[in-house]
């Protein structure tokens, strides 16, 4: 276990406490077991792709466990009402932005956050025989299946496997994922909530003006496709 991994799973343990739930209360809440919980939260044991999932849906700030980071409760609250792929071309649009109008120093995040909105993108096309997220962000990488189970810290046999989608990420993967390549897990969960915690994050570094202008877009922009 690395030690970005032990951050978030400490991440995990302060969010717990906060809300004050015992381990077995939280292990209820997303449908573990007591001693599996524990496993987990210790780091004796990852958890699997559908207890974060669970983990998503429960009151923890998931974001924040993930990221470090607490995001604006008012900004992420009002991106809420707008559909997952809405946000996702929000986030593509303030990165590409970002990008043209930053410095050298300020565009290489950016650029990942571009990455990734066109991974969400191409995820979500189901009917792409290449739309699997691991698949897509290998070949936008531009690196052999040995090079990126590297990356990965897993062989390739398993990468194959993701690629194929015949398994799905645990939460370790998830936090190398993000910490080798800036891919947020919000792609592979498809998790509303992060997402928008995402775009707060990025409409908190514009100057609150802006941010209010790209919110009230966007607004505009749902009330049209509903029309």
């Amino acid at each position: 276990m690395n030690a970005v991994y032990e951050e978030v799973l400490r991440r995990l343990r302060e969010e717990r406490v906060r809300l004050g739930y015992t381990q077995r209360e939280m292990s209820s809440r997303i449908r573990m077991g007591q001693s599996g919980y524990n496993k987990a939260e210790t780091g004796l044991r990852r958890f699997s792709y559908y207890e974060i999932k669970c983990l998503c849906e429960s009151e923890l700030d998931v974001f924040y466990i993930f990221t470090g980071y607490r995001c604006s409760a008012e900004i992420r609250d009002s991106l809420m009402q707008f559909e997952f792929s809405q946000l996702t071309g929000l986030l593509g649009l303030l990165a590409s932005a970002a990008v043209l109008g930053g410095g050298r120093k300020e565009v290489r995040r950016e650029r990942r956050l571009l990455l990734y909105a066109g991974l969400l993108a191409a995820a979500g096309e189901e009917s792409r025989s290449d739309a699997n997220m691991f698949l897509c962000l290998r070949r936008m990488s531009g690196f052999s299946q040995r090079e990126m189970a590297e990356r990965l810290g897993v062989d390739v046999k398993k990468l194959r496997e993701l690629e194929n989608g015949r398994c799905l990420p645990d939460s370790e993967l998830l936090v190398r994922l993000y910490d080798e390549f800036e891919v947020s897990p919000a792609i592979v969960l498809k998790d509303k909530r992060y997402l928008a915690g995402e775009v707060s994050r990025f409409l908190e570094k514009c100057e609150s003006e802006a941010a209010d202008r790209a919110i009230r877009l966007l607004e505009k922009y749902s009330a049209l496709m509903k029309s």
